[in-house]
């Protein structure tokens, strides 16, 4: 008898393009026919400036089960490098149609905040305010100082931060309650978690890093000295390798609570996306509490009873779209 016909595997789904590195990923979710097996996702990516070539990856290969993400790691690239590319799935000899073209760029993210071993141009812009330019990338990094608040470990100041970078990218900081670019200190610490399982995280400051799904865990990005896990009830943790500090976040990424090794616990509450109450850890709970105010979504005030028993306060302007 004949032999059976062998279909081809459908199109990959779920391209997602991992930017927020130098080093970027692409992913794709790849089926066999009889939904068993291995399946082999062939990828072609080239940069704009190679007018067409595949110049990045051309029918690179990344074999995986069926119904499994394939992820393929790009060159170097400098950030903002704009490139595309495309990927389909084969069994033996038999693969599908090519995704449709993917375009992206290496996210300017990834020069924000203070890189490690970054060269970096300060300016002393007033009594509470400072600015730097990072040569490297060009992300121009305002640290406002505001109120602090006592903490065991350490006093924790709340202010504002402002990345240039974050302008265009789908950072939380593009479009903040505080304005335009600007997020609060530290409730802009946030993850973003992509399609494909792995997660964006934006620090303090604006340093950001993506941590590629690995197995059931996650690889740790260059120059982070961090471990990032999922628990079992889709909340994540950070832990600091260092000071064994541990950073707490919600399922959709938002940070609740800083940790510090002796388990003495900041906490962050939230108004939905808008920050609402800060809690640190010594002295007087009215002392070591702030409290945000808001109108029309926007954060307006910032709010300490000190140590005299006195209101201080901290009144914010925003700006409701880019500066030009």
């Amino acid at each position: 008898m004949p032999a059976a016909y062998a279909a081809a595997p459908d199109a990959p789904s779920q391209l997602v393009a991992l930017t927020e590195s130098v080093t970027p990923y692409v992913t794709a979710k790849v089926v066999a026919p009889s939904g068993s097996g291995k399946v082999t996702a062939k990828f072609y990516a080239g940069t704009y400036a190679a007018n067409g070539d595949n110049d990045l990856a051309d029918g690179k290969e990344v074999t995986v089960d069926s119904g499994e993400v394939a992820r393929l790691k790009l060159p170097d690239m400098r950030i903002g490098t704009q490139f595309q590319w495309q990927v389909k799935a084969c069994v033996d000899d038999d693969c599908s149609d090519l995704s449709p073209l993917q375009s992206t760029r290496v996210s300017p993210m990834t020069g924000a905040g203070e890189r490690p071993g970054a060269t970096r141009l300060q300016f002393s812009t007033g009594d509470s305010t400072a600015a730097q330019v990072d040569v490297g990338s060009g992300n121009l990094l305002v640290n406002a100082a505001g109120l602090t608040l006592p903490g065991v470990s350490g006093d924790v100041g709340l202010g504002a931060a402002y990345n240039s970078a974050a302008i265009g990218t789908d950072a939380a900081s593009a479009k903040s309650p505080l304005g335009y670019g600007w997020r609060l200190t530290p409730y802009e610490v946030e993850l973003k978690v992509r399609g494909d399982g792995s997660v964006t995280y934006y620090g303090q400051g604006g340093i950001t890093g993506l941590f590629v799904k690995s197995g059931s865990g996650f690889t740790t990005p260059g120059g982070f000295k961090a471990d990032l896990k999922k628990n079992d009830d889709g909340t994540y943790t950070l832990t600091d390798h260092g000071s064994q500090s541990k950073q707490t976040f919600t399922s959709a990424g938002k940070l609740t609570k800083i940790t510090d090794r002796n388990d003495n616990a900041t906490t962050l509450s939230w108004n939905g996306d808008l920050p609402d109450t800060i809690v640190t850890t010594r002295g007087m709970k009215t002392q070591r509490t702030a409290v945000y105010a808001s109108v029309n979504g926007r954060v307006t005030t910032l709010t300490q009873i000190a140590s005299d028993g006195k209101k201080r306060s901290v009144r914010y302007q925003g700006h409701p779209g880019p500066h030009h």
